[in-house]
């Protein structure tokens, strides 16, 4: 399917391609994960027209679309049908550029690396980026009582706005002992880190003035309760440190590194 680019999202996705934190399979290679644009042309091949999935979508040609693969940089691109989205009406090509990648990655993610029940409490770092504010509505309309973690009083009024429950402001307060306090003790089931290597925590001394902040990815480890999952994604801060398995022993927890 032939598609004229319109809008395009940067994710940091793209950082990790250019950084070699993910291989590049081949060279020339044009960057960009998600795009939004106009549908110029459809697939000519009989056996696809009749695909009862293809007749679903119900493409037209001129619509509104949306594509979640690579490259997308780029005026025109054309993809295999099944990695096209149609757009609803109403919503223009920089909105729908902006959703696929991170409101996709949120729906696997919540199904397939760590299924938050109602009731659960769930540590969220970096709870107003785009992904973080696409999870923050997902779990709430779940059930879940999400813990976000951000760096500036705005965030925190952003991602309660989104459907965080409680807002930590890690700049300004002793993550560990408040997601202890809001938990009774007993930490998170699950913890979504999408932040990498420096996730911020107070350190062991707290009388320093002006406060110092430690960057310990570690600090999960503190933060989720027995037979937890620790959902760690991304890598903004950088990789996340080899640790050895001995360290999911003592509370029977369970690591996930989906991509």
């Amino acid at each position: 399917m032939l598609i004229r680019v319109e809008w395009a999202g940067v994710n940091f996705i793209d950082t990790y391609y250019r950084s070699g934190v993910y291989p590049v399979k081949s060279h020339p290679a044009v960057a960009g994960e998600e795009m939004a644009g106009i549908l110029l042309e459809l697939p000519s091949d009989p056996a696809v027209l009749e695909d009862p999935e293809f007749k679903a979508r119900n493409f037209q040609v001129g619509q509104t679309v949306a594509c979640i693969t690579g490259p997308a940089f780029a005026e025109y691109i054309a993809k295999p049908w099944h990695k096209v989205l149609p757009v609803p009406a109403g919503i223009d090509t920089r909105t729908a550029a902006a959703v696929p990648l991170q409101a996709l990655t949120v729906l696997t993610f919540v199904e397939e690396a760590y299924k938050a029940e109602p009731g659960d409490y769930v540590l969220l770092h970096a709870a107003a980026g785009g992904f973080g504010l696409n999870m923050c509505q997902i779990l709430k309309a779940r059930g879940v009582h999400v813990i976000g973690s951000v760096s500036t009083d705005e965030k925190a009024a952003l991602a309660k706005a989104n459907g965080a429950e409680f807002v930590i402001v890690y700049t300004k307060e002793d993550l560990i002992k408040r997601v202890g306090e809001i938990t009774q003790g007993q930490g998170a089931h699950g913890i979504y880190d999408g932040v990498g290597k420096a996730t911020y925590v107070l350190p062991l001394f707290r009388k320093v003035t002006p406060p110092k902040f430690s960057f310990r990815w570690e600090g999960n480890f503190e933060m989720i309760r027995r037979k937890g999952t620790i959902v760690t994604f991304g890598n903004a801060s950088g990789v996340v440190p080899a640790f050895s398995p001995m360290k999911l022993k003592d509370k029977n927890l369970k690591v996930a590194r989906p991509v």
